[in-house]
C-alpha cells in the first residue's frame, strides 16, 4: 500500500467511524454505553464497512451538494403536490409507462446516485440502470418525464468531481 493509499484508507476509516458513532448516539437517544466501548463498536463497524465497500473512487463537490439539497426538497414537494392532485381527481387520466432515459453521467457513483434519487421523486421509479441509460417507470408519460430528469442529472453531475455529462 502506497502512503497516499494509506492516507485515503485512514481518512475513510475515521470518517465512517464518526458516521457510525453518530448513528449509534442517535439510536441510543444520547444515552449510550461507555464512550470507549461505543468508539470501539463504531471503529469495528467502519472497518467492516470498508471491507465490504472499499474507499470511494469519487469526490463530492460541496457547492454542487449545497445547490442540490434545496432544489431536491422543492422538487419533492412539487412532485408530491402533483401526485396528490392526480389522486384526488374523480377520474385521473394517467398513461403509466416506461421511459428509457439516456444517461450522460460517466462517474459510476453519480449514475447510481441519480438512479436512487429518481426513485425518491414522486411519480417516478428507477427500474434498471444500464450502461447506456436508465429505465424509469412514470405515472404519466405524456408529461415529458425527460424534461424533469434532465435538470436532476445536471445537478447530480455538478455534485461529483468529473461527473459532468459526456
Amino acid at each position: 500500500m502506497r502512503p497516499r493509499d494509506t492516507f485515503g484508507y485512514v481518512r475513510a476509516l475515521l470518517a465512517r467511524a464518526l458516521g457510525f458513532g453518530a448513528l449509534l448516539w442517535i439510536l441510543a437517544e444520547g444515552h449510550g454505553a461507555h464512550p470507549v466501548l461505543s468508539g470501539l463498536v463504531a471503529l469495528a463497524a467502519a472497518a467492516t464497512s470498508l471491507a465490504l465497500v472499499p474507499v470511494a473512487t469519487f469526490r463530492l463537490r460541496l457547492p454542487g451538494l449545497v445547490r442540490f439539497v434545496p432544489w431536491f426538497l422543492a422538487e419533492s414537494v412539487q412532485g408530491g403536490l402533483d401526485v396528490a392532485g392526480l389522486a384526488l381527481r374523480r377520474s385521473p387520466s394517467l398513461e403509466q409507462g416506461f421511459v428509457d432515459y439516456p444517461l450522460a453521467l460517466v462517474v459510476p457513483a453519480a449514475r447510481t446516485f441519480f438512479a436512487s434519487v429518481v426513485s425518491l421523486l414522486p411519480g417516478t421509479l428507477a427500474i434498471e440502470l444500464r450502461p447506456d441509460g436508465l429505465r424509469v417507470h412514470v405515472l404519466d408519460v405524456r408529461q415529458d418525464p425527460e424534461a424533469r430528469l434532465r435538470p436532476l442529472e445536471k445537478r447530480v453531475g455538478a455534485m461529483f468531481a468529473g461527473g459532468e455529462a459526456r
